[in-house]
C-alpha cells in the first residue's frame, strides 16, 4: 500500500507522536490493494468473485478491496449489488478466505438496515487481524439525503457479525460521511471521511477519528484540511 496524500488538519498532540497514525492516514488516502496476496491468489480472487453468480457487478476492477495482514481474508466492496429478494441495489461486502492460493466465498455482509441507493460497501477497511471490519455507505438517507454512515463488524467463529452504526455527529444532509474509511492496523482507531461535509460554510469536506471502547465505538476529533476551498472534497 503506497500513500498518495498526507493528512492536514486538528490533530492532538499525543497522536502526532503515535505510530497508528501512520496507518490511518495510510488507509484513508491509498488504494486498498495488498501485496500480501500476490498475482497467482489475486487471479483466482477475481475468478471466485465472478462465480457463481454477479459476474457484471463484480468484475469492474475498480471495487474496493481490504485484506488482512497475511492475505488470508478478504473483503471486497459491491456497492452496486442488488439484492434479489428485495431489488433494491443496497450494496454489499463479500468475504473471502484464502487457503494457499485458493480463495473461498464465506459471507455476503449487508447492512442491517439496507434501503436503496444506500452504497454499502462503497468503502471498506480491515484491521490487520481480520477481526474488525469497516464499511462506508456514504448514501445513507438516515436521517436526511446522502448523510451517509459506516458500519463496525467483528470477526467471532470465524464469521463477520454486525456491532455498530457510525455517524457524524451533526448528521448533515449530503456529507457523503462514509465515502472513504480505514482503520488503525490494531483495530483501535477508526477515520471516517466525509467529502460533502460543510466546514465554514463551504463544502470543503471533512474526516472524522472514532475510537474502539469496551463496548462502543465514540466520536472523538475531526480533521480539516489546512486551507478550506469549495467543493474540495477532503477525505
Amino acid at each position: 500500500v503506497a500513500c498518495a496524500g498526507r493528512v492536514h488538519g486538528i490533530v492532538p498532540e499525543s497522536w502526532r507522536r503515535s505510530t497508528r497514525m501512520v496507518a490511518i492516514a495510510v488507509g484513508l488516502f491509498a488504494a486498498l490493494a495488498s501485496p500480501a496476496l500476490g498475482a497467482g491468489p489475486l487471479r483466482q480472487l477475481s475468478e471466485t468473485l465472478l462465480e457463481p453468480a454477479r459476474p457484471r457487478e463484480l468484475s469492474a476492477p475498480s471495487k474496493p478491496l481490504a485484506t488482512s495482514a497475511d492475505g488470508s481474508i478478504a473483503a471486497v466492496g459491491d456497492a452496486n449489488f442488488r439484492d434479489e429478494s428485495r431489488l433494491d441495489l443496497s450494496g454489499a461486502v463479500h468475504i473471502l478466505e484464502r487457503s494457499g492460493d485458493t480463495w473461498t466465498r464465506r459471507q455476503i455482509l449487508h447492512a442491517p438496515d439496507a434501503h436503496f441507493g444506500q452504497r454499502f460497501g462503497n468503502a471498506v477497511a480491515m484491521s490487520a487481524d481480520g477481526s474488525e471490519l469497516l464499511i462506508g455507505a456514504r448514501l445513507d438517507d438516515d436521517p436526511g439525503f446522502a448523510t451517509g454512515a459506516a458500519y463496525i463488524f467483528e470477526r467471532e467463529a470465524g464469521a463477520y457479525v454486525f456491532r455498530q452504526k457510525l455517524q457524524a455527529p451533526d448528521r448533515a444532509p449530503d456529507a457523503l460521511f462514509g465515502a472513504n474509511v480505514a482503520l488503525a492496523a490494531d483495530g483501535s482507531l477508526a477515520v471516517i471521511s466525509a467529502t460533502g461535509a460543510m466546514v465554514d460554510g463551504m463544502a470543503t469536506g471533512k474526516a472524522y477519528v472514532f475510537e474502539r471502547g469496551p463496548t462502543r465505538w465514540d466520536h472523538s476529533s475531526d480533521l480539516v484540511g489546512s486551507s478550506l476551498e469549495p467543493e474540495r472534497r477532503f477525505g
